[in-house]
């Protein structure tokens, strides 16, 4: 029972070089071993149901319950485990930055707390979010078009900003750049087209793009349906 991994944007294909995105699949009863790894990383459950472990094997860390719309984000080096608890497979998307730095003592589990302010050192963090649980996790609307749901990070290095947003039909955001972050899409649901300084370039569900510091954008939905879809941001390493 190994978890198949396909990379679907590479590091060097990136805008900045420094961010891919893999599909995991895990069969029931599969695992994914409990290890930190050296880039920040941002889980976001596509399908299916298990168990995440943080600080340590299942039975030895923090445990909590994984389902469909769910994100975790880890510092570097960060231990966890992912279990497949299902019947079914379980697919996670995986953003992968790179260019942040392992806190000290990290890789034998010591985990290292800064203050905001008070301490250039890095720091260990992780957060959960169930993104469409509006009791946790409030939405903002930009007009009738456009919903946004925000993904939690803590203590973050060059992951910066994730959202989930819900794009209506034949609606599209504003056209706009941003002037320090890299911005990578990937298409939960819907279909449309990513507008990239006049380039349009049609995407559907599992598309992904990447849009590079300065470059005017912006995501329009040429469907008959809503479009979802996640994006972060990030600065370079």
């Amino acid at each position: 029972m190994e978890t198949d991994a396909k990379t679907i944007l590479p590091f060097e294909e990136s805008a900045g070089g420094n961010v891919q995105i893999d599909r995991l699949t895990l069969p029931a009863g599969a695992t994914l071993p409990c290890q930190g790894y050296p880039e920040e990383r941002l889980y976001y459950v596509l399908g299916g149901f298990g168990a995440m472990s943080v600080y340590g094997k299942m039975g030895q860390g923090d445990t909590y319950i994984l389902r469909q719309n769910i994100t975790l984000y880890f510092t570097p080096g960060l231990m966890h485990e992912i279990m497949n608890t299902g019947e079914m497979p379980m697919t996670l998307l995986v953003f992968r930055v790179r260019g942040g730095l392992v806190p000290e003592g990290a890789e034998e589990g010591v985990q290292k707390w800064t203050s905001i302010g008070r301490s250039k050192a890095v720091g260990t963090g992780f957060w959960y979010t169930d993104v469409f649980n509006l009791q946790e996790n409030e939405s903002a609307r930009e007009g009738q078009h456009l919903q946004v749901w925000g993904v939690g990070l803590r203590r973050s290095q060059k992951l910066v900003g994730g959202e989930v947003l819900l794009l209506g039909d034949g609606s599209s955001t504003r056209r706009h750049a941003h002037s320090e972050t890299d911005e990578t899409f990937y298409i939960l649901a819907g279909e449309g087209a990513f507008i990239n300084e006049g380039e349009r370039i049609p995407c559907r569900a599992g598309s992904v793009c990447s849009v590079p510091v300065g470059m005017v954008h912006c995501v329009e939905n040429s469907g008959s349906t809503p479009m979802l879809y996640i994006c972060i941001t990030s600065f370079r390493e």
